[in-house]
């Protein structure tokens, strides 16, 4: 505590113990008055000067606030456009490369099942047969005009003309029973005979030529006609 400030404490506790009076107390207290003022003089001074002195701590603070805040700021900025940098873009090549919608309607043609093959024929009933045509061994009597002997027509198609010429014209139904390339055995019935009974006969084919053989005919051999015989034969 200052000197003056003892002092006056010390002129006050004598006022109120009685050993001042009121006068003399305010006598001591004037006389005390000046080197008080002149201590709190020097005391706004040293504040003053104390005040300057934090001055420039405070600005010293403010400064490392802003520039803590800027860096701040520019860390941010730099992180953001590190990333946005390592984000991948759509480029022009990485989308030609998407895989194109399939359309539904592009479904696999259905395969069709193998179409199972024909059983092979039998070489007697697939083979055609060598003497195609008509052949005849008729011949005709100079006075009479009646024929006689065998006429015979082979089809393509394996069907069988038979007419058979003594004293008229007997025509004979033929069902094939076997056939290849050379031989026929066939069933002949004759039309309109109903007493004679069907009878087997067997056609050959030897170079050209053919040959029929029946238990009532015996043995022949016919000649292959020309379209004119033949028609003049096939009545």
């Amino acid at each position: 505590m200052h000197d003056w400030m003892s002092k006056l404490e010390r002129a006050k506790a004598l006022l109120d113990a009685g050993a001042l009076t009121p006068e003399e107390f305010e006598a001591e207290k004037a006389r005390l008055l000046p080197s008080s003022s002149s201590t709190v003089v020097d005391q706004d001074e040293h504040l003053a000067v104390g005040s300057q002195e934090d001055e420039p701590s405070a600005r010293t603070r403010w400064i490392k606030a802003t520039i803590a805040a800027v860096l701040v700021i520019a860390i941010a900025t730099l992180a953001y456009l590190l990333l946005a940098d390592r984000s991948p873009k759509p480029t022009a090549k990485k989308a030609a490369r998407l895989p194109t919608a399939t359309p539904q309607s592009a479904m696999p043609a259905p395969v069709a099942p193998p179409t199972p093959k024909p059983k092979p024929k039998s070489k007697s009933t697939e083979a055609e047969f060598g003497c195609i045509g008509a052949y005849s061994n008729v011949s005709f009597s100079e006075e009479s005009g009646d024929g006689s002997g065998l006429f015979v027509r082979i089809g393509k198609s394996g069907s069988i003309t038979w007419k058979y010429y003594e004293g008229g014209i007997s025509r004979g139904n033929v069902t094939v029973n076997k056939r290849s390339a050379d031989r026929i055995s066939a069933t002949v019935h004759y039309v309109g005979d109903s007493n004679d009974a069907p009878s087997n006969v067997v056609l050959k084919c030897n170079a050209g030529k053919l040959s029929a053989s029946n238990a009532n005919i015996g043995n022949l051999t016919l000649r292959r006609l020309t379209p004119k015989q033949a028609a003049e034969l096939d009545l």
